[in-house]
């Protein structure tokens, strides 16, 4: 599945007045002129790019050059640039190409200045400017924190210094925004009037400290010195093979909102040299540990604890290890479970920087049958065996320092069969891998939170959840898969779990599957997809971002969504690479739609879509596309025409047809026949004249029936005729619209007359009947 790309838009004044203006939509195919919001041809393109030029001044007024600069829009979703840094030139300028609406910039110094300045830091930031045209900004600081940093043992502590903005999506990674000198100090010059929050480490060969501060006030002084009471111990333990000390980076993840789940927003490295006392401020944390031997490093499955006040724990990773090989039946996929003594979990390793491959080698009898190497600890060998059909397998693992080891066997037997059980929620169903360990409790907090966000998508979409969903972990990459009642998620990500977190990665992508389950269609329909991925993966992003949102808050949510900015570069350069990019497109036209027209939007989209298929049939009869069905159907869940938004993200529509969508959908009344009709004798057969009216999306077709015959149109048959002669004769002729609507009830005419038979004299006899005088009367 593709990665979860979620964006988020809420435009400037200027734009919503625009989406407000009402423009008539011309007639098509008997359609009426409506009023549904739609783009005016003269106003600009909202999606427009503009220059923001930025000057960055210190304290003094002088231009600060080379210094690193990021853009945020809350509105957009994204960063710019995502992961890297513009920066200042020379008279400490910048000039950024930037979509029009909020924005925020974010400035500091980079690491040059803040090594060769110790005492000395900066950190600026200019919140929700709103930027509708070409923009000249200055950033100079206008207050200052004065902050000393003081060790248990009363000594100045001499350290880095990360700044992470309390109210919006943290800038990724986190900027350096100065060191303390050697007196533990800092004069760390900011702009006024907000709150930060504060990252600080420092280590030397046998003490880390790690402060987080957060909601600091800038303007005046600030002693930090926590006391051993007010923070967690933590002793780390680093052993070699031969549980001889060795060396081991601590990759640790604070989360600094503490959301519930570790977003892994304020990384900090400690290094640990055999063995280090880590003194920290208690808050939940993910400790990634990767030991380093050598050339060789092994990255262990990240170790998650919600430090609390007070605490002590030692952590050990490595000593001699244990090697497993399991195989999961479907696909014959393999998972090569590699353990320290410690029970900690080796998800990676690789020599050199480069991954180490593992040869596999499968034989039946003297047969080669299959022969490579694994490219990942979490891959396919081939196809699926049966156990009393089942080949042999010899691995070779060659973990330099570590040892290498040789591991021969049957390759589908009871002891390599990988063992599972099911934990039930109240809606799920969710089997996992019964191995035991690290992994025992992490999947029970997976499954009860797959039940959180389960419940949370349905809330959001007012969906039934009387059935059961199966979900079923896989030995697979870094990956998902679902349907209309099941999910697929990978094991990798059951790895990079926690006793009592879960990292975003499993949020992200199990919130994303989940969401299919409710689309039904789009995009699942059993027996397959019958719509694109450029709408199904979005939208299943979308249904489970709000989930995130509903359970953890909105910072996850942004965090998330704010990971990507392809459509940003779309705007500049109006090209698509594919289907990745149009999707992650869709994504921001969705967030869009939400900021927008809130929740109600998609809960009346998914109501229409799975629940009234008989009109998405009817668009799709009456010419439009898949697409345009798509489009128009959420255009009229919005009460907006939003074909543009959806033509500015790539996806080629046109607008006429979803405005005559949204004409087809908005059209609840049946049209009205009328018959023309004299209620007199005829003497020939004769036609009734049918004609019907409809204001709204047009008269479809005329229907009838003469004395309950046939079902006949006006179109194909022509007028309804009468033939049988009779003094009651019934026609019943109703409409229908281009909406589908019938006219109900049919209407009935009765007694209509037709005699077509001339009057025939059989006998004549008159009275009386011989013979007569002159002027007497007789009867004939």
């Amino acid at each position: 599945m593709f990665k979860r790309l979620v964006f988020g838009l809420l435009l400037v004044l200027l734009l919503i007045g625009l989406l407000n203006l009402a423009f008539n939509v011309r007639t098509i195919k008997g359609a009426r002129t409506g009023t549904y919001y739609v783009r005016a041809d003269s106003y600009p393109n909202p999606f427009r790019l503009v220059n923001v030029t930025l000057v960055a001044k210190d304290v003094d007024g002088v231009p600060i050059k080379n210094a690193l600069v990021k853009a945020f829009s809350e509105d957009w979703g994204f960063r710019v640039p995502n992961f890297q840094f513009n920066q200042t030139d020379e008279n400490g300028c910048l000039t950024l190409s930037l979509p029009t609406g909020n924005w925020s910039f974010f400035l500091w110094r980079g690491w040059d200045f803040v090594n060769r300045n110790p005492g000395q830091g900066l950190f600026l930031v200019l919140r929700n400017v709103t930027i509708s045209s070409d923009t000249y900004l200055v950033m100079q600081p206008d207050s200052y924190m004065f902050i000393l940093f003081l060790g248990l043992d009363n000594c100045p502590l001499e350290g880095e210094i990360r700044i992470l903005d309390s109210d919006h999506t943290p800038i990724i990674p986190s900027p350096t925004a100065g060191r303390t000198d050697k007196n533990g100090k800092i004069n760390l010059h900011v702009k006024g009037g907000l709150q930060y929050n504060i990252l600080f480490s420092c280590q030397n060969s046998t003490v880390a400290y790690v402060f987080l501060l957060e909601k600091i006030e800038n303007g005046g002084s600030i002693v930090i010195q926590p006391t051993l009471s007010s923070l967690a111990h933590i002793t780390f333990n680093v052993f070699d093979r031969n549980n001889m000390p060795c060396s081991a980076w601590f990759f640790i993840n604070y989360d600094s909102f503490n959301v519930g789940e570790n977003t892994g927003l304020a990384p900090i490295n400690i290094w640990v040299n055999g063995k280090l006392d880590l003194y920290t401020t208690p808050t939940l944390v993910t400790m990634g540990p990767w030991i380093t031997i050598d050339s060789w490093c092994y990255r262990f499955t990240p170790l998650d604890y919600n430090l609390r006040a007070g605490e002590k724990r030692e952590i050990s990773i490595g000593g001699p290890l244990s090697i497993k090989l399991w195989v999961q039946r479907e696909q014959t996929q393999t998972w090569i479970d590699i353990r320290d003594s410690y029970g900690n979990i080796i998800g990676l390793f690789w020599n050199d920087g480069l991954p180490t491959q593992i040869p596999i080698t499968l034989t039946k009898g003297d047969k080669i049958i299959y022969e490579g190497v694994i490219d990942s600890l979490f891959d396919y060998v081939g196809s699926t065996y049966d156990v009393d059909d089942s080949p042999n397998y010899t691995i070779y693992l060659d973990m330099g320092p570590y040892g290498t080891y040789n591991l021969t066997g049957t390759l589908l037997s009871q002891s390599t069969l990988l063992p599972t059980k099911l934990i039930h929620t109240e809606h799920l169903d969710v089997e996992v891998p019964d191995v035991g360990g690290q992994v025992e409790e992490r999947f029970n907090i997976m499954a009860k939170l797959m039940e959180e966000i389960y419940q949370a998508e349905s809330s959001t979409l007012e969906a039934n959840l009387s059935s059961r969903t199966q979900v079923k972990f896989q030995i697979d990459v870094i990956a998902g898969v679902a349907g209309s009642n099941f999910v697929g998620m990978g094991i990798g990500f059951s790895l990079d779990s926690s006793y009592v977190t879960i990292p975003s990665t499993f949020i992200s992508v199990a919130s994303h599957e989940l969401g299919h389950v409710f689309q039904l269609s789009p995009p699942y329909s059993p027996p397959g997809y019958y719509i694109e991925n450029w709408f199904g993966e979005p939208y299943a992003t979308l249904i489970g971002n709000i989930a995130i949102e509903k359970i953890f808050g909105g910072q996850l949510a942004l965090f998330d969504r704010g990971c990507h900015d392809r459509f940003y570069y779309y705007l500049k350069t109006g090209r698509l690479n594919g289907i990745g990019d149009l999707i992650e497109n869709i994504q921001f036209a969705l967030y869009f739609v939400r900021n927008k027209y809130n929740l109600s939007a998609f809960k009346r989209f998914n109501q229409i879509w799975t629940g009234n298929t008989s009109k998405i049939n009817i668009l799709q009869s009456k010419g439009l596309t898949l697409n345009e069905t798509v489009v128009a159907t959420l255009s009229f869940a919005s009460n907006d025409n939003l074909s543009w938004i959806f033509s500015s993200a790539g996806l080629k529509i046109r607008e006429d047809k979803v405005s005559w969508g949204l004409t087809l959908l908005s059209d609840v009344t049946p049209p009205t026949t009328i018959y023309v009709y004299d209620d007199l004798w005829h003497n020939t057969d004769f036609a009734i004249t049918l004609t019907a009216t409809d204001y709204e999306s047009g008269v479809s077709e005329i229907y009838y029936r003469v004395n309950n015959g046939l079902v006949k149109a006006v179109s194909v048959d022509g007028q309804p005729l009468i033939n049988a002669e009779s003094a009651n004769n019934t026609l019943e002729c109703w409409s229908v619209d281009n909406a589908g609507n019938e006219e109900l009830p049919h209407k009935i005419l009765t007694g209509i007359k037709l005699d077509k038979t001339k009057p025939l004299v059989v006998e004549v006899r008159r009275q009386p009947e011989g013979d007569v005088e002159p002027d007497q009367k007789v009867k004939v």
